[in-house]
């Protein structure tokens, strides 16, 4: 598992997302080999949503299984983060940082809890 995360670590590098989030199954150490690895790209991009995906697909080698990889922008997550709701609760509560840095630590006004990724 470790060299498929390098194989795929090296290959988003040269798409060059601003950070890169792990989640899932993955990130919670529940996974087998049959489990998808679930990550989240930060980009500042102008590009619709699914001109994104398909962009960065292109940077992925073949044989690195099923990835699911969307891109957002660093205003797109803030704005999901403000909603705390379903999917980004979710991701907020088990995200781990595998590439990039932390810039500036959110806290959720409404219950104070800190979040586990940064908006920029």
């Amino acid at each position: 598992m470790a060299a498929r995360y390098a194989r795929i670590g090296s290959a988003l590098s040269a798409y060059e997302p601003k950070r890169i989030y792990l989640f899932g199954s993955q990130a919670r150490g529940e996974a087998d080999s049959l489990n998808n690895i679930n990550l989240i790209l930060v980009k500042r991009t102008t590009l619709p949503m699914l001109e994104r995906l398909q962009e960065v697909r292109r940077f992925l080698p073949a044989g690195l299984g099923h990835l699911d990889l969307p891109v957002y922008t660093p205003d797109e997550l803030a704005k999901m983060q403000q909603r705390g709701k379903g999917f980004s609760e979710l991701i907020m509560a088990e995200a781990q940082l595998i590439c990039g840095r932390q810039t500036q630590r959110r806290t959720d006004a409404d219950d104070g809890k800190e979040s586990r990724l940064y908006v920029a």
